[in-house]
């Protein structure tokens, strides 16, 4: 059941966030990335998380569809 509210969404986009970059992380040091690339990627990465999280409202995220 999803409870993500205006209340709780912050927290639940950083609990989503560090799951992602962990998973993110492992996958790419399995890969052979070394830590300067996959610092680099996990930077880009908050970049984007953070323009998402501080500039979408709740309806544009979910009404957000993927453009590449």
């Amino acid at each position: 059941m999803n409870t993500v509210n205006s209340d709780n969404f912050n927290e639940t986009i950083e609990g989503y966030k560090s799951y992602t970059k962990d998973f993110m992380y492992e996958v790419l040091k399995e890969k052979g990335y070394k830590e300067s690339q996959i610092k680099e990627i996990l930077e880009v990465m908050d970049n984007g998380f953070h323009w998402s999280k501080d500039d979408m409202t709740m309806e544009q995220a979910r009404r957000y569809k993927r453009k590449y």
